[in-house]
């Protein structure tokens, strides 16, 4: 089980949609529906409830819930507790540049930078 499709699930309930899940993970909507199919699939159960306005957990739903918020929780707390606060760097980077500069200036820069904050 993907810990990124457990999240997706476990956005989706809270924010109400997939779409306000796929925002909220930086991902596209087409990508956490096929998280949220994928992780149906292995558990061999339906998850939610869906419609064209909103999402809603089902009894197998409700049940996995506590359990996927308790394993994104563990996957946190490991973390933290591999990296203390401030040791390294997390999150995603978005770099806004024309072609020209992303290929003279900042590609070149890229590889380093991952090197030393790995």
């Amino acid at each position: 089980m993907k810990l990124e499709d457990v999240e997706v699930f476990v956005e989706a309930v809270k924010a109400g949609s997939l779409a306000g899940a796929a925002r909220r993970l930086s991902v596209s909507a087409m990508a956490a529906s096929r998280s949220l199919n994928n992780l149906e699939a292995e558990l061999g159960v339906r998850l939610v409830h869906r419609t064209t306005r909103s999402l809603s957990p089902t009894s197998d739903g409700a049940v996995f819930l506590p359990h996927a918020q308790a394993l994104l929780e563990d996957k946190n707390n490991a973390l933290a507790d591999l990296f203390p606060e401030g040791t390294h760097l997390s999150g995603r980077l978005r770099i806004t540049a024309s072609a020209g500069f992303g290929r003279k200036i900042v590609a070149p820069m890229l590889t380093r930078f991952m090197q030393q904050h790995l």
